[in-house]
């Protein structure tokens, strides 16, 4: 798991004990992600960071929009695979700028995303990236999978999936490293037409 690797890389070495309650810890808050009702119960809420480390953080409740996937964006809604299709505003997790993509259907039959605008002048020349591709529309489980994004001035390529939550208003996109526990999850709203 990513976690032991960061203790390999870092020369931590821990017993088969704690082994085993780190992997217990890791289980139990899978379990209580994919069952919460409430995405800040209890005050806070769970969210994971695609980081350097791996480490869980967590946001106080009422902080902008939480950024777990809950049970409830997992109902299930009748869905066309092309439904993803349109243009997407967010504020990017680390910069705090915002942004808008556009995701599309790939000649191939994948979706893919490309950036279409920038709030920052600065960084106008990533307009026209393809950063995302590869998704595929799986109906069964209501989500569009094994996607690859690459993060604009960050080495390496994540993994992704996406939701369409709150009836289509907008996704939620996860990317992560490994598996899906050790990463992070950005709601992006969808907006009627390209901005300029």
């Amino acid at each position: 798991m990513h976690y032991f690797v960061y203790l390999r890389r870092n020369n931590i070495s821990i017993s088969d004990g704690m082994r085993k309650t780190l992997t217990t810890i890791v289980l139990l808050c899978c379990m209580f992600a994919a069952g919460a009702q409430n995405a800040t119960q209890d005050g806070l809420a769970m969210q994971q960071v695609a980081g350097t480390t791996g480490y869980n953080i967590a946001t106080p409740a009422g902080s902008e929009t939480s950024n777990v996937i809950t049970s409830n964006d997992f109902a299930k809604q009748t869905q066309n695979a092309d439904d993803i299709c349109g243009y997407y505003y967010s504020v990017d997790p680390f910069s705090k700028e915002a942004s808008q993509c556009e995701i599309y259907k790939a000649a191939n039959g994948t979706y893919e995303g490309k950036v279409v605008w920038i709030e920052n002048p600065k960084k106008r020349d990533q307009v026209g990236l393809v950063f995302m591709t590869g998704l595929k529309y799986n109906a069964k489980d209501n989500e569009y999978q094994g996607g690859k994004i690459k993060y604009p001035g960050k080495s390496g390529t994540y993994k992704t999936y996406i939701r369409i939550v709150n009836g289509g208003k907008s996704i939620k996109m996860r990317g992560y490293l490994g598996i899906s526990l050790f990463g992070m999850t950005v709601e992006m709203k969808r907006e009627d037409r390209i901005r300029k």
